[in-house]
């Protein structure tokens, strides 16, 4: 193990995973709420501690897991033609080795730990400036401010794994 110190930019600070379906989003915002509320109820324990108990106990421990039970979001390719089972579901496909499931990875900028920056917009004992007014900025606003539709994450991996699971299946049907 070595020591050392890590020095990131601003935009630079993301967190990546898998691409999650909107019933994966609602586990993992209730997991998250469930690590904060054990925390703040244990203040010796050790946050990523309580997290990975409570991921153990809530998440499938597998990429195959998580496709079975509909948390994730998946890219699909042909891994075995001959091994086609016609009218099967993409995941019977997988199981059968017909197909392969990537999953999706997502990008996105991480607002916790961001939450120091905003500090600006609080008083100095931590509480919000009542005579500061907030400003719009929605999904709306930035449409408008960019001259184009803000589109929603989920919506575009949805739509990346259903074009991945038509080319497919148009492939093994041939």
């Amino acid at each position: 193990m070595a020591t050392g110190s890590l020095r990131v930019r601003f935009g630079e600070v993301e967190a990546r995973g898998i691409a999650l379906t909107p019933a994966g989003r609602d586990r993992y915002d209730a997991m998250t709420a469930e690590v904060d509320r054990l925390t703040a109820g244990s203040p010796g324990a050790q946050r990523a501690d309580v997290a990975a108990a409570v991921w153990a106990q809530h998440l499938p421990g597998s990429e195959l897991g998580l496709l079975r039970a509909g948390l994730g979001l998946f890219t699909y390719a042909v891994a075995d033609a001959s091994a086609n089972v016609p009218g099967a579901s993409p995941l019977a496909l997988v199981e059968a080795g017909a197909l392969r499931a990537t999953p999706i990875v997502y990008e996105d900028f991480l607002p916790r730990s961001a939450a120091g920056i905003f500090e600006s917009n609080l008083t100095a004992d931590g509480a919000k400036d009542l005579t500061q007014h907030g400003a719009r900025r929605d999904a709306g606003w930035l449409s408008d401010v960019i001259g184009s539709a803000v589109l929603e994450p989920a919506d575009l991996y949805s739509a990346q794994q259903q074009a991945s699971v038509d080319a497919a299946l148009g492939r093994l049907s041939r």
